[in-house]
């Protein structure tokens, strides 16, 4: 599907149910509309901008810290999925739109809870396409986020763009439809908020039962950064919790891990298949991710020693797509890591540990929602280790 992709196309469904929110964003469209956006967007994810985001990423992991730690000192519980989502919302405020969300303070925009509330209810669509009984309040959290980004635009208008290397500044240098911009915008922020916070959320938990491989991480940390905040170069260094981050993607691919196309056109797959024009392919990276055929008898236990200089990935690179393959790989790939990298470094600079709850369900989502999140929220008490 890879080498004829522009023959496989979004399905009507998924068309319909997403569309008021992502118009014809980047996640909404095939062919020439598709490549042109990919390439307005494609300098937000080079390297010089790259670069300098790894400071955003350690400065609202910090506030994480502040968090977690006032969490300890009242010896309660945090949602850690949901701060952790409150934490790529806010980065992604900055690398977005250049702002302050407030995602992580109690002042938080209105664009944080429209954003959220949204997004779950799009989700419930895709299950259910007769949720109408919620049409009036999703139609007004949608128009207050678009009144938002039209502000956000406008203000923008009067500023330099130049020097400001976030995605609104960046589509404004090159483009000054403001629906380009409201729907570009919208597709990046469904997927740089959620396929990051979801890396996380299921990051630290395996890192709860996973003691052995949690000490690795620390130690590594402390070999690597030691105090020093953690910089473009210096992350590059932390390769065993690489290794951690893709083992985790392995079990729990965040991106669509039930996905699906539609042929334009007649087709014959490599194994012989025959597909009709307007038939529908599912594909499954989670299942992919699992399948002992290639990942072995221990396919479905949590083994970062397994990405051991990547040799099963490089022999078989299709076996593994948390952010897709071919001409469709997710642009925020290396960001993505770059973050989650970022912020686990943070939180182990300051000893800090996650312990869920005694009992605690924790189970994945559905396959049809989008992002592969957790199914029950990860409830933790926080702890200091003494490493």
């Amino acid at each position: 599907m890879t080498d004829n992709f522009q023959n496989y196309i979004l399905p009507t469904l998924r068309k319909t149910t997403s569309r008021r929110l992502l118009g014809h964003g980047i996640f909404m469209v095939d062919g020439e509309s598709w490549d042109i956006q990919r390439h307005l967007a494609l300098p937000m994810f080079q390297t010089p901008v790259r670069k300098t985001m790894v400071d955003v990423f350690a400065e609202d992991a910090r506030l994480m810290v502040d968090i977690l730690l006032a969490t300890q000192k009242s010896k309660g519980k945090i949602d850690f999925q949901e701060l952790v989502k409150k934490y790529t919302l806010n980065t992604f405020g900055k690398i977005g739109f250049g702002v302050e969300l407030k995602a992580l303070h109690a002042e938080e925009e209105q664009f944080c809870s429209d954003f959220d509330w949204v997004e779950e209810e799009m989700e419930q669509r895709i299950v259910n396409v007769y949720r109408f009984h919620t049409a009036n309040e999703w139609e007004n959290r949608i128009q207050r986020m678009e009144k938002f980004i039209k502000d956000m635009t406008e203000k923008r208008k009067g500023e330099p763009l130049e020097d400001k290397p976030d995605l609104l500044s960046t589509l404004m240098r090159t483009n000054q439809d403001p629906k380009v911009i409201r729907d570009s915008l919208m597709n990046f922020f469904i997927a740089g908020r959620d396929t990051t916070a979801s890396l996380l959320t299921w990051t630290f938990y395996y890192l709860s039962q996973h003691p052995d491989v949690q000490k690795k991480v620390a130690q590594e940390i402390k070999e690597v950064l030691g105090n020093s905040p953690p910089t473009f170069e210096n992350i590059k260094n932390l390769v065993y919790l690489k290794m951690v981050l893709y083992e985790t993607l392995r079990l729990n691919p965040p991106a669509l891990p039930l996905n699906q196309k539609m042929a334009a056109q007649d087709d014959v797959l490599p194994n012989g298949i025959k597909v009709k024009a307007g038939q529908v392919v599912f594909f499954s990276s989670y299942h992919m991710h699992r399948d002992p055929l290639y990942w072995g008898p221990d396919s479905e236990q949590f083994l970062p020693s397994r990405w051991e200089n990547n040799q099963v990935a490089k022999a078989k690179p299709y076996i593994f797509f948390p952010f897709f393959r071919g001409p469709r790989t997710c642009l925020g790939k290396e960001m993505a890591i770059e973050e989650a990298k970022t912020a686990v470094a943070i939180l182990f600079q300051n000893n800090i540990r996650l312990r869920p709850l005694p009992g605690l369900k924790v189970s994945q989502r559905p396959f049809l929602p989008i992002i592969f999140s957790t199914k029950e929220p990860l409830w933790v008490t926080v702890e200091q280790a003494n490493e």
